[in-house]
């Protein structure tokens, strides 16, 4: 029995065609950096006398496979990066309905609330409610609340319109997270109301969560949007 590192041959059955297949079975590419390597090489991960060793082999050497392999990683990475950069993530990724409004809790502690133009129905469907303040009657247009179990999070919008003033109305926003512990955090923080991409008022919250924003033309509340912060 002969012995050569990996290969094992019996002298009294072995043959030249048998022989030459074994050396090439185990020599052929014997020099080549395997796909991960090359993938380190490519991403300026490799060091030293290894980084020597790809870059000679690649570039003096030029062996065809390597190079064919290389231009397959990169293709494959830049198709990944791609994809990756084009699809958010789950947390941001998922869009909540109720009624007339659409939210969306994002990565960094934030909810955004869009209100939905088709499906905001400004004019009260029920009997109005009124109150008075200060000797100013109000109306209220619309209340609506959304929710967040997994958050545990609640947020109650009311709209109220002063009667003496029918285009201008009053948003409160109640923000309700019993449970976190960083809740009472959230005073002072900003409150963002905007319109398309464009801040038109900001509030801050107060320490029972909740914020007002006075004087909103009651017929651009459709085309808003409200952001407000989840964690202090």
């Amino acid at each position: 029995m002969k012995q050569n590192s990996d290969i094992q041959i019996n002298d009294a059955t072995i043959t030249d065609d048998v022989l030459d297949k074994l050396l090439l079975k185990h020599l052929y590419r014997a020099d080549c950096p395997d796909m991960m390597l090359l993938g380190e090489y490519h991403l300026g991960l490799l060091e030293g006398e290894q980084q020597k060793v790809v870059t000679d082999h690649l570039n003096k050497t030029r062996c065809p496979h390597c190079q064919a392999e290389l231009e397959q990683l990169i293709d494959f990475l830049a198709e990944d990066m791609a994809e990756t950069a084009s699809t958010p993530s789950l947390a941001e990724a998922v869009w909540h309905q109720k009624q007339g409004l659409e939210w969306q809790i994002k990565q960094k502690g934030k909810l955004v609330i869009r209100f939905l133009k088709d499906k905001l129905m400004l004019a009260p469907t029920l009997k109005p409610t009124y109150a008075v303040r200060s000797g100013t009657s109000e109306k209220t247009l619309w209340e609506q609340v959304l929710t967040e179990t997994k958050e545990d999070l609640t947020v109650t919008i009311t709209a109220t319109l002063l009667e003496d003033e029918s285009n201008l109305c009053q948003l409160t926003i109640e923000l309700d997270m019993p449970t976190q512990a960083d809740y009472r955090k959230l005073r002072g923080k900003q409150v963002l109301l905007k319109k398309a991409d464009e801040v038109i008022e900001t509030g801050l919250l107060n320490p029972y969560g909740h914020v007002v924003f006075n004087d909103i033309d009651q017929h651009i509340i459709p085309e808003i949007s409200l952001e407000l912060p989840l964690s202090g």
